[in-house]
């Protein structure tokens, strides 16, 4: 697969956040007055062309897109048969070679395309912006969250359409109406909040036959530097409480038998008592009260955890009670069945042995794998990392001739079946085979 890619950057000047962040321009006024001191002012760091295996895209859609698309290539090519013609409705009877028959095409899957996107997102954020990924938003903007040290959170939204564009220009790059979404939720954002880089990740299939060509382009968008020295960050940003309540709850229910959280099965309403659930461990019977108890204590230590590499001390501390109110509002509020999501991906997560391949999903002829990355193997993908959009397309080890890629805090491959159990040896420069 073929990536034309590029990185702009862009810093929104003071007037413009002031005159543009008031309601009393409407979106579109303020979108399309941003959008032309943009496309004036905007920079081009770099622009090359970057070489991506199509079985990395397959393995990186098991962690970065929103939706639940099993190959997004797959339908991009049926879309792209009926598109050009190759394939219509069969009618019966015999087809006109005056074309009479000819029929308007099919439009693409908005959840492929947008699947495609996010895929992108992730992998060349990951890449530059930063080694891991702190939140991955679901239904709200923005789509991707980092933590790129100095305080700095990094907002990544991911954008995808058909339209062929793949001009030297951001504006033959980018659709003018996504640019202007854009920027207007830029400035919101910024003015609520100048401790944030905006960064839009933008994708356009190119073409899909006979090989995938894509234009991706990176836009970073900042404030002027002294609004940040004259607005001391004291808070993390919410969607980052919500976000790392989110994750430290899901990563806490791996540490509580299914059977206790069973007590959740009759959700309490708000002034009602304690009610007796079906939980037990080691024979012992909880209510619902006492398992929300346990998931709270655990999912503070998990954001802990989480959050004493991926954000300043004081701003930390000065979410605490935000962050623990999340938490108490997430469990009140859950079930088992969604304490349970993505059961088999949180069931390779918590064994015991880290960095080994296990089956996640048959891909044709082969196999889908996944490895959990143990500390000490992120701890050397944080020590090894560099901003390389190139790196992007890197295997992080080779297993049996087969790459393995990483995808935030997991490793993915597609091989035969003879990889299960295997273990992984991070890559280390002069590597030919781990």
């Amino acid at each position: 697969m073929e990536v034309r890619f590029q990185h702009w950057e862009y810093e929104i000047a003071d007037e413009l956040l002031i005159r543009y962040g008031s309601p009393f321009f409407s979106r579109p006024d303020a979108g399309t007055a941003l959008q032309d001191r943009l496309l004036a002012g905007a920079v081009m760091v770099s622009s090359q062309t970057i070489n991506i295996q199509e079985q990395q895209i397959l393995c990186a859609n098991e962690a970065f897109p929103e939706a639940a698309v099993a190959d997004p290539l797959a339908d991009l090519r049926v879309w792209d048969e009926w598109e050009t013609g190759h394939r219509i409705f069969p009618y019966p009877g015999r087809f006109s070679r005056l074309g009479l028959t000819r029929q308007e095409g099919k439009i693409s899957s908005p959840s492929s395309v947008g699947v495609l996107g996010e895929i992108f997102a992730g992998l060349f954020a990951q890449a530059y912006v930063a080694p891991q990924v702190l939140v991955r938003v679901i239904r709200h903007w923005p789509d991707l969250i980092f933590y790129s040290e100095n305080e700095i959170y990094a907002f990544v939204e991911a954008k995808a359409f058909t339209e062929k564009l793949d001009g030297r220009h951001l504006s033959n790059r980018v659709p003018g109406a996504l640019l202007r979404e854009l920027l207007c939720n830029a400035v919101a954002q910024l003015n609520a909040d100048p401790h944030l880089e905006i960064w839009g990740a933008f994708t356009g299939v190119l073409t899909v036959q006979p090989q995938f060509t894509v234009a991706v382009t990176f836009l970073r968008l900042t404030p002027p530097p002294g609004r940040r020295g004259a607005n001391p960050r004291k808070s993390l940003p919410p969607a980052v409480v919500r976000g790392v309540a989110e994750r430290a709850l899901a990563q806490a229910t791996a540490s509580v038998g299914p059977e206790v959280l069973a007590a959740l099965d009759n959700p309490r309403r708000p002034g009602q008592g304690p009610s007796l659930g079906a939980g037990a461990l080691w024979g012992k019977k909880f209510s619902r009260v006492e398992v929300e108890a346990m998931l709270r204590e655990a999912a503070m230590r998990e954001a802990e955890e989480v959050l004493a590499t991926s954000g300043p001390a004081v701003a930390v501390a000065g979410s605490r009670e935000e962050i623990e109110l999340e938490v108490k509002r997430l469990v009140e509020d859950c079930r088992p069945n969604e304490l349970h999501g993505g059961k088999r991906f949180f069931e390779i997560k918590q064994r015991a042995e880290g960095s080994v391949l296990e089956r996640v999903r048959i891909a044709g002829d082969e196999w889908i794998f996944m490895a959990n990355l143990t500390p000490a193997d992120l701890h050397q993908v944080q020590a090894g990392w560099r901003q390389s959009w190139e790196a992007a397309s890197e295997p992080m080890a080779i297993v049996d001739g087969y790459p393995v890629w990483r995808s935030g805090g997991a490793a993915y491959c597609i091989g035969p079946e003879g990889l299960d159990h295997r273990t992984l040896r991070l890559r280390r420069p002069g590597d030919q085979e781990t």
